[in-house]
């Protein structure tokens, strides 16, 4: 029998009901939730033949926290609004050392004896945290000589650039697809506005290409995006 346990301060209940609902949806895991004033706790167990599976469905689960909800709110405190431009930018700084992050959050969870996402991120992630604000500091400087919207999709353009687009999307009325890897795209709830949303679901797939089908992109929806992809929208239906 394989049993770890998921804790974190109820200061990030949206980081905590991400991976609730990933920990409910998979059928290899037994799980049940207790809370203290300050804290969330999920404590999880699974026989000893799927535990490997399990792990690693927590574990993905764990870097998406870190990778996306971390590391978004990292770069957004700063911004007192959040425009399309910025929410492009802040997308594509997301990727940005992707590889590196993944594999350095892997090692420090691999290592963990339960899985305190608040005390690993402060604690022994330093050098994660040292990445983003290094990054943070290159970012403001390039942004304080941007006068204007253009500007700032120049700067999100050449941060995408070191990653490079290499799949093909189709976005039609209810659904973003990644044709390259054949699988739906989930759109999250990373900020107020729906436009918003799908721009970061978009980049996040590092997009070669957007087939619009079905569906009329705003303005504001097509600038963002063009940046970092070809836009072929089909004859709307």
């Amino acid at each position: 029998m394989w049993s770890n346990v998921i804790s974190i301060d109820k200061m990030y209940d949206k980081e905590f009901e991400y991976l609730y609902e990933k920990i409910k949806a998979d059928k290899n895991v037994s799980y049940a939730y207790e809370e203290s004033r300050s804290r969330h706790f999920l404590y999880l167990a699974s026989l000893c033949e799927s535990s490997l599976d399990v792990i690693a469905n927590v574990e993905n689960s764990i870097c998406e926290v870190y990778l996306n909800h971390f590391k978004l709110k990292h770069f957004t405190k700063n911004f007192k609004t959040l425009s399309d431009p910025l929410v492009a930018l802040t997308s594509a700084l997301l990727l940005f050392d992707h590889a590196y992050e993944d594999a350095l959050i892997r090692k420090v969870l691999s290592e963990a004896t339960e899985y305190n996402i608040d005390g690993i991120l402060n604690f022994r992630l330093g050098a994660l945290t040292e990445n983003w604000n290094e990054l943070s500091d290159l970012i403001s400087n390039l942004l304080a000589n941007s006068q204007t919207d253009d500007d700032v999709y120049a700067v999100a353009q050449f941060i995408n650039s070191q990653e490079g687009g290499i799949n093909r999307l189709m976005l039609s009325e209810n659904q973003l697809v990644n044709l390259t890897k054949s699988k739906n795209v989930e759109i999250e709830n990373f900020f107020d506005n729906n436009d918003q949303n799908l721009i970061f679901a978009i980049i996040k797939e590092k997009p070669a290409e957007l087939v619009v089908k079905n569906r009329r992109l705003t303005d504001s929806l097509k600038r963002s995006i063009s940046p970092f992809a070809r836009i072929r929208e089909s004859k709307y239906d």
